[in-house]
């Protein structure tokens, strides 16, 4: 049986189904709730094709039938349902005339979920075998374009407070050249939240081939970034018609590399200390000293 979201596995393998298998998975998606109660025939015949195009869609999913398919839909729509009732939204998108306050609840399910779903499937082996190669690399390259190469500046810029051989740039012959100069003991780190980013997945290929060991982030385990990588560490989020701004895959991803740098720190903790100490010390006199003023009656008003 799959270890994500049933909801999840379809919006993933939707784009590469056939005509048929997509009008099944497009109904589910519009109504896992009432699709989860209803029988194979009764599925087969809403979605206008055969039982058997149904029972061998659950099986392309990992589940031994649809019986197994139902019931984890079942569950896992009751799971959301819940959540939704945290925080008090239907789980729809953003509606054209939603208030402020419908926006702030529906970003604050839809990320705490993201957040949730990640940590929760995030393989301990795979991100203790990710944090031992971070801890004594000779050379980090991190590897990100678009929202990607935000999350990507995030994590080069947190293993350089520990004093890490780490790199990354927004230029992609930059990045080419950096990841040539990879070598045995080194690392490479591709995020993309597709897995299909070329310029990510390029590389990522140079680094590997020059000896470093590439680790993915990425939402697709069968990706062509995950399928070139050593390492696959995945992320859970679920974008909508504001894909362009790249929501939940950005959070999912700071989830992910917050964990290996929490991880890295912890496990070189005497080391780092003194790192961590004089990189916080060298910024400290920047900030304005903070003091306390009670705003007016009429500055408030306004």
């Amino acid at each position: 049986m799959p270890d994500e979201d049933v909801v999840q596995s379809l919006r993933r393998v939707l784009p590469n189904l056939s005509a048929a298998e997509a009008r099944v998975a497009e109904t589910m998606l519009a109504d896992p709730e009432g699709t989860a109660a209803l029988t194979i025939t009764e599925l087969a015949q809403r979605c206008g094709v055969s039982q058997a195009t149904v029972a061998r869609f659950a099986q392309s999913l990992g589940y031994a039938g649809y019986r197994d398919f139902r019931l984890e839909l079942a569950t896992s729509t009751s799971r959301e349902y819940v959540r939704r009732e945290r925080f008090s939204v239907d789980g729809g998108p953003i509606a054209t005339d939603a208030s402020v306050s419908d926006i702030i609840a529906t970003i604050g399910y839809r990320e705490s979920m993201t957040i949730e779903e990640t940590a929760k499937h995030l393989d301990a082996e795979t991100v203790e075998t990710t944090v031992s190669a971070l801890a004594k690399a000779t050379r980090i390259d991190v590897v990100g374009s678009g929202s990607s190469g935000l999350v990507a500046a995030d994590l080069q810029m947190k293993m350089q407070r520990v004093d890490a051989p780490s790199h990354h740039f927004a230029d992609h012959h930059l990045t080419m050249a950096s990841a040539a100069l990879q070598r045995p003991g080194g690392v490479i780190i591709g995020i993309s939240h597709s897995g299909q980013t070329r310029e990510t997945i390029e590389a990522i290929a140079v680094g590997q081939k020059a000896g470093g060991t590439a680790i993915g982030i990425t939402s697709d385990p069968e990706s062509e970034l995950a399928l070139t990588c050593d390492l696959v560490l995945r992320t859970r989020s679920r974008e909508d018609e504001y894909r362009s701004a790249a929501m939940s895959s950005r959070i999912a991803q700071l989830a992910v590399i917050d964990i290996l740098f929490a991880a890295v720190v912890q496990r070189q903790m005497p080391v780092v200390s003194e790192s961590l100490r004089l990189t916080y010390e060298s910024v400290k006199g920047r900030r304005i000293p903070h003091t306390r003023r009670r705003r007016s009656y009429d500055a408030g008003k306004r």
